[in-house]
């Protein structure tokens, strides 16, 4: 973390939360992504490898590459929106040269224990309180990106493919709630024009 002038915090990869809410991908696929996996003139991004990271028995947390995406279907293009894009620029101006889109300043890859911190530090400072909440991770941004899709009406072939999931009843499954959600809005609104 970097101070200014202006006496507020800067998180030196603040840029990869915007970029995880606009692409939908697991944060082991965005700390395992590598520059030359990111197409600036197609606007994709092509997931090939993620980071996984773990606890030793003495508590520190070690992290390795896998050279291939979580599932077959994990193995994707994902398409890269505007915000997406600018969040990308910022991490290239920071991360320079390395191989790897997350780095550290010393060029080794970010863990997703500092990612999550660095989360919730954000939410901290931000003072969004989610005390009396079920725990929220890092992994919210990927939920809150395909919420987006459904609610913008793309369909659920779509969104499955986009996040990389297995079947589609996977999708079907997890965002069930929002079409519910969505059916009763529809519903009412239909009910309140009469």
């Amino acid at each position: 973390m970097r101070k200014y002038g202006t006496g507020k915090s800067v998180y030196r990869l603040g840029a990869s939360f915007v970029l995880l809410l606009h692409t939908g991908l697991r944060a082991g696929e965005l700390l395992g992504l590598a520059w030359k996996n990111v197409n600036f003139e197609k606007n994709t991004i092509s997931v090939v490898e993620t980071s996984v990271s773990y606890q030793d028995e003495d508590g520190t947390y070690r992290m390795h590459l896998q050279k291939s995406a979580k599932t077959k279907n994990s193995i994707r293009h994902v398409p890269i929106d505007n915000a997406a894009m600018k969040a990308l620029v910022n991490l290239r101006s920071v991360t320079g040269d390395e191989k790897y889109v997350m780095t550290t300043p010393k060029g080794t890859l970010v863990s997703y224990h500092t990612l999550n911190r660095t989360f919730h530090n954000i939410l901290d400072a931000a003072k969004i309180d989610i005390s009396d909440r079920s725990p929220i991770g890092v992994h919210a941004l990927r939920h809150t990106f395909a919420t987006e899709l459904f609610r913008k009406g793309i369909d659920l072939k779509t969104i499955s493919k986009t996040m990389g999931h297995t079947e589609i009843s996977i999708t079907a499954d997890i965002y069930t709630h929002i079409s519910q959600e969505t059916l009763a809005e529809k519903l009412a609104a239909k009910l309140n024009q009469e």
